[in-house]
């Protein structure tokens, strides 16, 4: 988002995360930055940001929470989403906000950043990893020096799915899937 900026200061950034905390101190960290490189800021708060100078009714980069309840009346030119789904919460009925989300995003602009890992068979992340022409996966040993202690993580009671879908990006059915539980066949059905 800094770099964004400071490349194009009449850019409009939109950060979607799942909690406030965690956008102030992604604007706080984006703040720190774009100061280095000499920007100065009009509005510095928790959720907005706007550069010196700058025109029109958007600010700079504006950062809400999922539960927002509507996205309309923004002009983003890049939206970044930052785990919008996780483990704790790939219920129904949140994969199907975050879906009617999506669609909702898509109207504003297609400059569209998801950053998180699949957590659900039928999430949005699933359905959008066989369709995007442009995506980067970084599953666990793609940079070792990166990489945590999976040992060390299952030893403090880290569970195995989570572990698969945060490090292997493997999605777990929890047994919803019809023949899931199936571990293999002893019988055949007679063929006439």
């Amino acid at each position: 988002v800094a770099h964004e900026l400071y490349i194009d200061q009449n850019k409009r950034l939109l950060i979607i995360s799942k909690s406030r905390e965690r956008n102030t101190s992604m604007l706080s960290e984006i703040v720190k930055s774009c100061e280095i490189m000499g920007l100065k800021f009009e509005i510095n708060n928790s959720n907005t940001l706007r550069l010196e100078g700058l025109q029109g009714k958007d600010n700079s980069v504006s950062a809400v929470t999922i539960g927002t309840v509507s996205f309309r009346g923004r002009h983003p030119d890049i939206i970044i989403c930052d785990d919008i789904i996780t483990i704790e919460d790939a219920g129904e009925a949140i994969r199907n906000r975050v879906q009617l989300i999506y669609d909702e995003l898509t109207k504003l602009t297609s400059e569209i950043v998801i950053i998180g890992q699949p957590a659900h068979f039928n999430d949005l992340y699933a359905k959008l990893r066989p369709i995007l022409k442009n995506k980067l996966e970084v599953p666990w040993g793609s940079i070792p020096e990166l990489d945590i202690d999976l040992d060390a993580q299952r030893d403090a009671g880290v569970s195995e799915i989570s572990i698969q879908a945060s490090y292997f990006l493997k999605i777990a059915n929890l047994g919803n899937q019809p023949f899931e539980k199936i571990k293999f066949i002893d019988a055949y059905p007679q063929v006439a």
